[in-house]
C-alpha cells in the first residue's frame, strides 16, 4: 500500500512497524510522510516551502523520518519551488511524485527528474497544442486578485488537445521512466455523484461514521453543479480513459492507484483498487497489463522488485489466490479464495470474520 501524504505520519509509521513485527495483519506500507506544498497550504500537516533553504530543510526532515518517497501537492506551491523540490529530492536519492501547479509544464518536471505524476490532469495539459500559452496565462494570473486554477483552465486544455503533443510528452515520460497513476475509478465515481448518492453501497457500513460525515459535503457540491459542468466532467473522464492505452503503448509505466482517503467519498479501501483495474481494462489495457500496474510496476517504482511484485522462490509470500483466471476476465480478481500475507494464509472465512469485526451497527 502506498500512503501518499497527510497529517497521520506518526500513526502510519507506528502501524507499519507493528505490522512488520506481526502484531496485527495488514499490508506493507510505503509512505511519503507529510506533503510538500507552498505557504498557507490547504492540507494540515503539509511542509510549506518557497525558498531553497526551506526546501532543503523540509527534505532533510523527510529523510530523517525514513520516508519512502516525496509527495508534492499543488494547492499553494510556486512553479520554482516545485521544480527545485524535485531537483533537491533527487540529490538526496528520494523519489518524487504528486500533483503539479499549472504554472509549470510537465516536460519541465520530467526533465528535472519527476518519478511519477498522480491523476491525469497534468499529463492532459501537456497534450495541449497551446500548453506554453496556457502555462503563461496561469503564471501571469498569479499576480492578479483572481489567479487561474486547474479547473478554470481544463476546458481550454480539452479544446486544444493535440495527438502530436500527446505523443511528444508520452515519449519524453517513457525516456525518463516517469510513471503515470491514472486513478480512473475515483474520477468516474465523482463525476457521477449527481446521479448516484451511494446510499446502497454495502461497503459503506465498514467506514467509520466520522468519515462518512465528510461525504455530505461532496454530495452537496455535486448537486450544485450545473448540467454543463456535469457534462464536461463526464466528457473529460472519457478523454482520460483514452490516454491510458496510448501511454501504455508509448512505454510510460502505469501504476494502479485508487486515491482512497477520508475526503475522497465512496472510494473504499481495497475494493477501489479492484475497481481501478476494471477501469484500466475498460480503458483499453489487457488484463495482464492491468495486473502488472498493480503488482510488478509498483514494486519497480518503489525499488523492491527484487523481493516482491512477482511470484518466484525466495520472494515475499504476499499472494492473492483466486477461484477463476483474471487473464480471461479481469473481474475475476474479486473471486478471492484466500490471501497470503507475510507467509500467513487468510481463507475467505477468516477474511469475512475480520470484516465482520469492524462493521458499524
Amino acid at each position: 500500500m502506498r500512503d501518499a501524504g497527510g497529517d497521520l505520519t506518526p500513526s502510519v509509521m507506528q502501524w507499519r512497524d507493528e505490522m512488520e513485527a506481526g502484531k496485527f495483519a495488514g499490508p506493507h506500507i510505503f509512505t511519503s510522510g507529510p506533503k510538500i506544498d507552498g505557504p498557507q497550504a490547504y492540507w494540515p500537516g503539509s511542509l510549506e516551502v518557497e525558498t531553497l533553504p526551506q526546501i532543503r530543510k523540509a527534505l532533510d526532515s523527510l529523510k530523517r523520518l525514513r520516508v519512502d518517497y516525496v509527495k508534492i501537492y499543488d494547492s499553494k506551491i510556486s512553479g520554482a519551488a516545485y521544480l527545485n523540490t524535485i531537483s533537491q529530492a533527487q540529490k538526496r536519492g528520494l523519489k518524487t511524485t504528486g500533483h503539479m501547479p499549472y504554472s509549470v509544464t510537465l516536460a519541465e518536471a520530467v526533465k528535472r527528474g519527476l518519478d511519477a505524476t498522480e491523476h491525469l490532469y497534468y499529463v492532459f495539459k501537456a497534450c495541449s497544442s497551446k500548453e506554453d500559452s496556457l502555462t503563461a496565462l496561469v503564471r501571469n494570473s498569479l499576480k492578479t486578485p483572481k489567479p487561474l486554477g486547474l479547473f478554470a483552465v481544463l476546458p481550454a486544455v480539452y479544446d486544444t488537445y493535440s495527438p502530436a503533443a500527446a505523443a511528444r510528452i508520452f515519449k519524453l515520460m517513457a525516456k525518463h521512466h516517469t510513471a503515470a497513476v491514472p486513478t480512473l475509478h475515483i474520477g468516474k465515481t465523482l463525476s457521477e455523484l449527481s446521479e448516484n448518492n451511494h446510499s446502497q453501497d454495502t461497503l459503506r457500513a465498514y467506514i467509520d461514521p466520522r468519515i462518512q460525515a465528510t461525504y455530505v459535503r461532496r454530495l452537496a457540491s455535486a448537486r450544485q453543479q450545473s448540467p454543463a459542468a456535469q457534462a464536461f466532467s463526464r466528457k473529460l473522464e472519457a478523454k482520460f480513459f483514452s490516454l491510458v492505452p496510448e501511454m501504455q503503448a508509448a512505454g510510460v509505466p502505469i501504476l494502479a492507484g485508487s486515491d482512497s482517503g477520508p475526503f475522497n467519498s465512496f472510494i473504499y479501501p481495497g475494493a477501489s483498487l479492484q475497481d481501478e483495474l476494471l477501469m484500466l481494462v475498460q480503458a483499453g489495457l489487457t488484463p495482464a497489463q492491468a495486473l502488472q500496474a498493480a503488482t510488478i510496476n509498483g514494486a519497480k517504482f518503489m525499488g523492491v522488485a527484487n523481493r516482491t511484485g512477482t511470484i518466484a522462490p525466495g520472494k515475499d509470500a504476499d499472494l492473492l489466490l483466486l477461484t477463476a483466471n483474471p487473464l480471461e476476465n479481469i473481474a475475476n480478481i474479486k473471486r478471492i479464495d484466500a490471501v497470503i500475507s507475510r507467509g500467513k494464509a487468510y481463507p475467505t472465512a477468516a477474511l469475512s470474520n475480520m470484516m465482520r469485526a469492524i462493521k458499524n451497527p
